[in-house]
């Protein structure tokens, strides 16, 4: 058995939870925004940040249910320049797509020496 619950959860990211005594259409229940732009700050630094297949200017719910296309490790950040630098698979220019970057258990560590 499972426990009754007032809301329906279609993702496992934010923004999942949909009114169940809706129509056929699923409507947010929270308020609050899904993601929110940031700019570099060094909370960010030996953090993962995950590269997904959706422009920076598309919709929070299409970056939320777009595919992950991969992961950049961030080694340094310069809030100053507003810049950071990555260690990535691939060299050269990072593309525009959106970066989701989250909270995780644990730490990743210092990658960087």
């Amino acid at each position: 058995p499972t426990p009754a619950s007032d809301t329906l959860h279609t993702s496992l990211l934010p923004g999942g939870e949909v009114d169940p005594d809706a129509d056929d259409q699923p409507i947010p229940t929270k308020s609050k925004p899904i993601y929110e732009k940031v700019q570099p700050t060094p909370q960010m630094q030996n953090s993962i940040l995950a590269v997904v297949a959706a422009d920076i200017k598309d919709k929070p719910k299409h970056v939320r249910d777009a595919s992950v296309v991969g992961f950049l490790y961030v080694a340094e950040v310069d809030e100053k320049k507003r810049k950071v630098r990555v260690l990535s698979p691939m060299s050269g220019r990072m593309p525009l797509n959106a970066m989701v970057w989250g909270v995780w258990p644990g730490d990743v560590g210092e990658l960087v020496g």
